[in-house]
């Protein structure tokens, strides 16, 4: 019987080390852009004289482990930034800039129609914020989510949008929640 369980054991290892079952892991570098409107009307209902208050410019790295030859998982991390000018009083003398930042860890997962690029796809994320601001207070809401739809031109160069969503608290007391996530447009490499 520890014969045969050996056998078993032994057998169950070299069949998941054979070249044929190897996990292919590629590094996954990203930049995007985000046109939020909940980050927009958010400013806008506190200070009418801003700019800057469009959305969100940003860079990502991660680990694509490549499941099969038309799956994909992707965890990483996205750093989201944009700066607001607020002009007070009406007087562009009276201006400040603010820097607010969102440290984005996520998990994606995509599937591409061929086996082969190049191939359309789709992708859904699963995001925890960790926002920072100069003049706001913001606090994280929690999970977030986005879809993708998108094409791979070739093993190492993709384009996508979607939307993704961003839940932030905001206010000294953090009880208000706004998406700071909306319509994005992405660009990824991997080698």
């Amino acid at each position: 019987m520890k014969n045969k369980i050996a056998c078993f054991s032994t057998s169950v290892l070299l069949s998941l080390a054979s070249p044929s079952n190897v996990m292919a892991v590629a590094v996954d570098l990203t930049s995007n852009l985000t046109i939020s409107p909940g980050y927009h009307d958010f400013v806008q209902t506190r200070y009418s004289n801003t700019t800057g208050i469009g959305g969100w410019y940003g860079v990502g790295a991660g680990l694509k482990f490549n499941l099969d030859e038309q799956t994909s998982l992707t965890p990483g991390v996205d750093f989201m930034m944009n700066e607001l000018q607020i002009t007070y009083y009406g007087y562009s003398s009276f201006s400040s800039s603010y820097t607010n930042t969102i440290f984005l860890p996520k998990v994606v997962g995509r599937y591409q129609f061929q086996p082969k690029a190049p191939s359309p796809f789709i992708a859904a994320e699963l995001n925890y914020n960790l926002p920072s601001s100069d003049w706001f207070s913001f606090k994280s809401g929690g999970i977030g989510a986005a879809g993708m739809l998108g094409y791979q031109f070739n093993d190492a160069f993709r384009i996508e949008g979607g939307y993704q969503y961003i839940p932030v608290k905001t206010g000294y007391t953090n009880t208000g929640t706004v998406n700071m996530g909306g319509f994005v447009a992405r660009a990824g490499f991997s080698f």
